[in-house]
């Protein structure tokens, strides 16, 4: 399962870079102009800012088998 895991965080990745090879031949090509790039770059960055936490807690949890602990905790 860890390594499907893998596999597909890897895939992810690179239809990443795909995309951004994509968008740049748009652009070279003239199928988008600048603000659109500039809009898109923004909009994918912060969408990533914003869930990023989220999967590093996911990532965190299943390959190392972490467990958040409380303040209640360290102080028992």
């Amino acid at each position: 399962m860890r390594l499907f895991l893998a596999s597909v965080f890897t895939l992810v990745l690179l239809a990443g870079f795909i995309a951004a090879v994509f968008l740049s031949v748009l652009y070279i090509t003239g199928f988008f102009d600048t603000y659109w790039l500039f809009g898109l770059t923004i909009l994918i960055n912060l969408i990533l800012w914003l869930i990023s936490p989220k999967i590093s807690d996911w990532m965190y949890g299943f390959f190392y088998k972490l467990k958040w602990i409380t303040i209640e905790d360290l102080k028992g």
